[in-house]
């Protein structure tokens, strides 16, 4: 047997997003599953023996995180805490009498010159 004919026999390549195409097919499926209380590596490993879900572990959890975690997370309203704002009349105004720093003088580092000092002063 040649290389042409086990090209022939072996099954075509995977296509890009099939594994997506899988997960999105059954997501009310694991959508249920995973509200009923069983963790992704159990509906995985099941859909996976089954030969329904060709993709890794790791690519299944990322696809529930953002395909049903983050779905239920926007649909649970949070009750932020109000942030007072002030008006514009009641900011206080920049005080003048303080210079303006420039960048160069921001960024500029401690540097430490021990030289021609004391063991007792360095103390």
């Amino acid at each position: 047997m040649n290389l042409t004919d086990e090209l022939r026999k072996s099954p075509p390549p995977r296509q890009r997003g099939q594994g997506r195409q899988a997960f999105l097919a059954r997501r009310s499926e694991i959508e249920q599953a995973i509200s009923e209380g069983f963790s992704s590596a159990e509906v995985w490993q099941h859909l996976h023996d089954k030969g329904v879900m060709p993709i890794q572990y790791r690519q299944f959890v990322r696809y529930v995180d953002r395909y049903i975690l983050s779905k239920q997370s926007e649909a649970k309203p949070t009750t932020e805490p109000e942030v007072a704002t002030k008006k514009e009349s009641e900011v206080s105004p920049r005080k003048t009498s303080e210079p303006i720093k420039k960048p160069d003088e921001v960024s500029r580092r401690f540097e430490h010159n021990a030289k021609g000092k004391s063991k007792e002063d360095l103390i």
